[in-house]
């Protein structure tokens, strides 16, 4: 993408991009029978989440034509930090110190890959880590949408929301592109097509902070969307584990008429 970045605007790769995926999340859609959804204020968390993703592309692809690409990822991987924190604060989910070891280590590997070392500080270095933290509170809003929602439709508003923030400002930095760029919108926008969905379904099925109820909350969305789940994977974890995974079931087996087979 930061190549691609030196022929067209942020806005307008954005932009671009987001009306193909539009395009593919809209065949998704039809093909598993589910209805195109409108944008509307009775449901404002999705609208919230669409505005964290435009911040988050938008000041990531900005960054990018100004910062070297390993300092932007390392920076930009604090966005699981953020979202640990706001976890706790905003979902009063638990926390432990295993919890922080894994989210520190991960962010040590990160910069043992990126090797970021000897970079000048300048105030473009706000751009990534404010690209982390729209990140953060992006995954956070996904925890507020109503449950009946589809991972496609979440993800079909979030990028309509998108697609029009980037449109308002593309119509003052539009510049004709070749097939090269053409080709190398439509890779990127079919693995965003296909990351979209997969991470609010990550997002849906357990704590944010890596919980302890985590196989618990797998179980339930599984049983609710019409996954049979026999007694005997329920007991491949520890006593804790089964008696809330039970627990769990009794629960889902009750309601599952009243979720509609829907995450």
């Amino acid at each position: 993408v930061k190549g691609l970045l030196e022929e067209i605007a942020p806005s307008q790769f954005i932009f671009v991009r987001a009306l193909v995926i539009l395009a593919i999340l809209g065949t998704a859609l039809i093909l598993n029978n589910q209805r195109i959804p409108v944008p509307s204020f009775k449901q404002p968390w999705l609208l919230v989440r669409g505005g964290c993703e435009l911040m988050s592309t938008g000041l990531w692809l900005f960054g990018l034509q100004f910062i070297a690409l390993p300092t932007a990822a390392a920076l930009a991987w604090t966005s699981p930090i953020m979202v640990t924190l706001l976890g706790i604060i905003l979902l009063r989910e638990a926390n432990s110190l295993w919890r922080w070891m894994s989210v520190l280590i991960g962010f040590a590997g990160v910069l043992c890959i990126t090797r970021p070392w000897g970079t000048e500080w300048s105030v473009l270095l706000i751009l990534p880590l404010a690209t982390a933290a729209a990140s953060a509170l992006r995954e956070i809003s996904t925890r507020f949408i109503e449950p009946s929602a589809h991972p496609l439709q979440i993800a079909f508003i979030t990028v309509l929301v998108v697609a029009a923030g980037a449109g308002l400002v593309s119509i003052f930095e539009w510049q004709s592109f070749g097939w090269k760029m053409t080709v190398g919108i439509l890779v990127s926008a079919l693995l965003v097509s296909a990351a979209f969905p997969l991470m609010i379904m990550a997002v849906r099925l357990g704590e944010i902070t890596l919980g302890d109820r985590g196989l618990d909350d797998v179980l339930g969305h599984s049983l609710r969307a019409g996954v049979r789940v026999t007694c005997t994977q329920a007991e491949h974890g520890d006593g804790k584990h089964r008696e809330g995974a039970a627990q769990r079931a009794l629960r889902c087996r009750a309601g599952a008429d009243l979720d509609g087979g829907e995450l």
